[in-house]
């Protein structure tokens, strides 16, 4: 019995789910004029062994692995010694199966599962009423829908006074718009902080610092006030429970306390290579024959930079409620996602969703807050802002 057929003897077909909702849309697609170079570069990324072929908005065939192997073993007098020149002249439309299986984007899944068997594929093409082509299907995203297991590939998310908040860009669970206008609030308050803290130091001092040490200073007390904020176990939390859903971890705290607290996409990279070009620049303007070296050294060390950052700075260990928080949150995800993992929303929403337009309000707010003190109070100009 396959591995399919055991899956849904334990666990009925949900009812609630249709192709639309876990279609992959957007994949790799063929021509019926493309060549097997094409061809093999497009299994190789896809790792289903079928590709659809389409001509405008219409499923033409599918493409099977299979059959490029059986055509191939046919020309050759074994596959260990395959010609380099092999396939030189085949197209897509020579072994493509013109009458392929596929399902259809409203009907149940299961009316769907049964097809998998048919021809045993991995993937199935999935057409919409008017018989056009929405993308690719796949066995595993049924087995993960059937059994609970339905993930996203990528999650994001914030660190915000009020706890954690993530996203996929479609769907969002945690803290809400006052959560993260309240971190952008946070930060330009710390900023503003250090900029005084700067102004009025050096002023005291009777000095005044070369603009690359001033950056520099700047940087080492935003990180050490980050650190010493509740943000950064927030942070913490937030990137453990990311690395616990991405890796397919359960959302138990045991789990998600055992994930790094770094992670690839953090914005702290993107810090890291910003200060980075601050503090350099001025270094190659004074002499190019820097130039080369410095951009290669930059290439190759800022995310290095940034994952040390994480570590040490910008994260802590989280405390438990913290980590509890990111759990919530990341459950509240997942649970949105599976009751639509198809669904979708515009470009202008995703960037809303991705949490950078409520900061940047709310470090703009104190910004405003502090130009219009100065205007109402001209006496306080140089002492507030």
């Amino acid at each position: 019995m396959s591995l399919l057929n055991e899956s849904v003897s334990v666990l009925p077909a949900r009812t609630d789910l249709v192709p639309r909702d876990l279609v992959v849309a957007g994949g790799p697609t063929l021509h019926a004029t493309d060549g097997l170079g094409k061809v093999l570069r497009n299994f190789v990324e896809v790792g289903t062994g079928v590709l659809p072929v389409v001509e405008g908005e219409r499923l033409v065939g599918v493409l099977v692995e299979a059959d490029v192997l059986d055509w191939l073993a046919d020309h050759a007098p074994s596959l260990e010694r395959l010609d380099a020149g092999a396939g030189a002249d085949l197209m897509v439309m020579h072994l493509m199966r013109t009458h392929p299986v596929v399902a259809f984007a409203d009907e149940s899944i299961s009316q769907v599962l049964p097809m998998f068997e048919q021809k045993r594929y991995k993937a199935l093409p999935v057409l919409d009423t008017l018989d056009r082509y929405q993308g690719m299907l796949t066995r595993a995203t049924v087995l993960a829908a059937l059994t609970d297991n339905l993930r996203p590939a990528s999650v994001g998310g914030m660190a915000t006074p009020l706890g954690v908040y993530l996203t996929t860009g479609h769907v969002s669970a945690g803290v809400g718009f006052w959560g993260l206008f309240l971190s952008g609030v946070v930060l330009g308050m710390v900023n503003w902080l250090i900029e005084l803290s700067l102004m009025h130091g050096q002023r005291l001092a009777g000095v005044t610092l070369p603009e690359p040490v001033q950056a520099l200073v700047a940087l080492g007390m935003f990180l050490l006030a980050l650190r010493l904020s509740p943000l950064a176990g927030y942070h913490a939390a937030e990137h453990q429970t990311v690395n616990a859903i991405e890796k397919g971890e359960p959302l138990e705290l045991e789990a998600i306390a055992a994930m790094p607290r770094e992670h690839p996409r953090c914005g702290t990279n993107l810090m890291a290579l910003l200060f980075g070009v601050q503090l350099l620049l001025p270094l190659v303007a004074h002499e190019p024959l820097l130039t080369l070296p410095v951009v290669v050294i930059g290439a190759l060390a800022w995310r290095k930079v940034g994952t040390l950052l994480q570590r040490y700075f910008t994260t802590r260990p989280p405390r438990r409620y913290q980590l509890r928080n990111g759990q919530r949150a990341g459950q509240r995800l997942l649970a949105a996602y599976a009751a639509r993992p198809g669904y979708r929303v515009d470009r202008w929403r995703r960037v809303w969703n991705m949490g950078l337009v409520q900061i940047l309000a709310g470090a703009f707010t104190v910004i405003a807050v502090c130009e219009a003190a100065n205007q109402l109070f001209p006496a306080s100009r140089g002492i507030l802002f």
